[in-house]
Parts: C-alpha cells; structure tokens; sequence
C-alpha cells in the first residue's frame, strides 16, 4: 500500500508573508550577532518549503533528519560547534553553528 506525502506536505498552520519577511529580518540580525560574538565560520540551516505553511510533520522530520546528519559529520571530521542554536519555528526550522 502507497502512502501519499501529500497531506503531510500541506498539513500546517499557514503564515502570512509578514510573518515569513519579519522570521527573515530576525534570522539575518541573529547571523550578525553571532558572526559579531564568535567571529567564526557560522553555518546556518534552513528549509526551504513552498507555500504558506513551513512547518508540519514532515518538515520536522526532514530538518531532525538534516541535523542528525549535519552532526554525524562532525564527528567524522573532528569539528565541535562553539554555538548551537535550533529553533523550530512556526515560519520554519533554523539551525545556526559557529564553528572553528
């Protein structure tokens, strides 16, 4: 039995471009900061998803899925962030890593 993505894909609360423009400005100004604070290599995470809604189910599971990675690759390559920051918002995931 196929099981469609679908409604998973849509499923959410839709945002309104407002939202999306200020979550943008915030994310830009935290970059500054943190680039400002650590003066490191920043790494940041984000999902790009079309239409209104930026977080549901499955975009949970594909941004966990990507930091997991993300991690398991750093411990390949000996790199341990000085800052981690996740943050799981309504106007979509981002994840932001100093690193050295």
């Amino acid at each position: 039995m196929a099981i469609s993505l679908n409604h998973f894909s849509t499923a959410g609360t839709e945002i309104s471009l407002e939202q999306l423009l200020s979550a943008r400005e915030a994310r830009a100004l935290l970059q500054q900061q943190l680039l400002a604070q650590y003066g490191q290599t920043l790494l940041c995470v984000t999902l790009t998803a079309v239409g209104g809604v930026k977080k549901n189910a499955l975009l949970d599971y594909v941004f966990t899925k990507t930091l997991e990675n993300l991690t398991a690759l750093f411990m390949q390559l000996h790199i341990t962030p000085t800052k981690e920051i996740v943050r799981p918002l309504v106007t979509g995931h981002e994840g932001f890593l100093c690193c050295r």
